[in-house]
């Protein structure tokens, strides 16, 4: 995106890494496309992917925050 000069924006990121774990998972395939998705790990232009046996992501890509007065920052989680 940046050599393009295009600012992603939206969905325009996650539906890029969409694209290549279908192109990594179709080229290392070997006829099991599921087991292929549930036993590797995906680079991403959002960074690494990983799936489990039912096919939910390993790791979830969404955080929540909380603003101090001044910015935002992370919450703590108990």
């Amino acid at each position: 995106f940046a050599a393009a000069e295009i600012e992603p924006d939206g969905y325009a990121l996650p539906a890029y890494a969409a694209v290549q774990i279908a192109v990594a998972a179709e080229a290392s395939a070997n006829g099991n496309l599921d087991e292929t998705l549930a036993s590797s790990d995906f680079s991403t232009a959002i960074g690494p992917i990983r799936f489990d046996k039912k096919g939910d992501l390993t790791q979830n890509p969404y955080r929540a925050y909380r603003f101090d007065g001044t910015r935002f920052v992370p919450m703590e989680t108990n």
